[in-house]
């Protein structure tokens, strides 16, 4: 017979379960069984709710399902994300999957930065309206009149994420196509692209394709730049990385 939904068990199962538990010789096995799936547990559930801060501003994070913050799940790699942003953008948050944790296969992640300039403004709402409008204009055309600056910051940041590993990194940037603005409110704005790139690692190279949405979000008067990345296979990654970016920023703007 197949899993059942939680919750759901016959009157034998019910019956077998409260016999393990008050089993003499089997008590001390619950007890030590109990309070490391609890243990599990409180880990990850720390991990779905966490804050990071801005010149004195705390930020609260609430995670999408699934997704859980890279500090208490994988320490280096905000490190490493880090060495990949350039200099004039701070990483603050990076959220990955317990899944990709598990395997080692990043192939879906978070993250959240802001410039380093705007740590010291304060935002109001109407310079964020403007741009906004100039995003909105601009959705198609953006990425490809950056072409030369994202280039430039990808050789640069593979550089730095090399030398901090010790081998030969590269990526490159082969082809973008924006897929444009698709979600809007108040505070904030997202809109999404999908590129095909060269990634070589000690001279061996691989292409793959890969969706990302970039959210600009107004809390508390301040920026925060939020990207969403996932390999890219099908339509599906489109459904997938358009709705996470919804309950993202829905939930950061609900929990400040």
């Amino acid at each position: 017979m197949g899993p059942r939904p939680y919750g759901f068990h016959t009157k034998n199962e019910i019956g077998l379960w409260f016999k393990l538990i008050y089993n003499p010789s089997m008590k001390k096995l619950f007890i030590i069984l109990f309070f490391s799936l609890a243990l599990i547990g409180s880990t990850y559930a720390d991990a779905r709710n966490f804050s990071f801060e801005i010149k004195n501003t705390k930020i609260n994070v609430r995670t999408p399902d699934g997704f859980f913050n890279s500090t208490s799940t994988y320490p280096e790699y905000l490190g490493q994300l880090q060495a990949m942003y350039p200099e004039s953008q701070i990483v603050l948050a990076a959220l990955t999957p317990k899944t990709d944790i598990e395997t080692s296969k990043f192939s879906r992640y978070m993250i959240f930065s802001t410039l380093k300039r705007l740590t010291k403004e304060k935002i109001s709402q109407k310079p964020f309206n403007g741009l906004k409008e100039e995003i909105r204009e601009q959705q198609f055309t953006l990425l490809n009149e950056m072409r030369e600056r994202a280039d430039q910051a990808l050789i640069d940041g593979s550089y730095r994420v090399g030398k901090r590993n010790g081998i030969e990194f590269k990526i490159l940037l082969n082809e973008s196509t924006p897929l444009g603005v698709f979600f809007e409110n108040k505070n904030s704005i997202s809109h999404s692209s999908i590129a095909s790139s060269t990634r070589t690692i000690n001279g061996i190279s691989e292409n793959f394709y890969q969706i990302f949405s970039t959210s600009i979000v107004l809390i508390k008067k301040k920026i925060i730049f939020v990207y969403i990345y996932s390999d890219y296979d099908s339509e599906k990654d489109i459904t997938w990385i358009e709705g996470k970016t919804k309950e993202l920023v829905s939930l950061l703007i609900k929990n400040n």
